[in-house]
């Protein structure tokens, strides 16, 4: 993105450019963030997920037995992830990467 002359460009792909870079250089500061030691948040996270999977009304509905096996299956998984998140959750408390109570206290009647 740097070799493009900012002379030779419309005001429109400046700007473009511009936002693209930024929003580069961003998602690169991001990386530097240790997310994976905060895997629970109120927001985009798996026991969200779960509970809409678990009504039986969306992608994966309820209408076979068979249905009702393959989520036991998946629940399996979950509780695999649930004990992986909270391994890295115990790591994170270690290194100082919390979520703030404020948000945690939102998160416990989603679990």
């Amino acid at each position: 993105m740097e070799t493009f002359d900012a002379d030779q460009l419309s005001h429109i792909q400046l700007l473009s450019k511009n936002i693209l870079l930024r929003e580069l250089d961003l998602e690169l500061e991001g990386k530097t963030f240790n997310t994976h030691l905060m895997p629970i948040n109120q927001m985009w996270t798996f026991q969200l997920t779960m509970g809409q999977l678990a009504s039986g009304k969306g992608a994966q509905p309820f209408n076979t037995v068979q249905d009702y096996r393959n989520w036991l299956i998946r629940l399996q998984g979950c509780l695999n992830w649930m004990l992986s998140a909270k391994n890295m959750m115990k790591l994170g408390i270690k290194k100082g990467y919390v979520l703030p109570k404020s948000l945690i206290i939102k998160v416990l009647p989603q679990l």
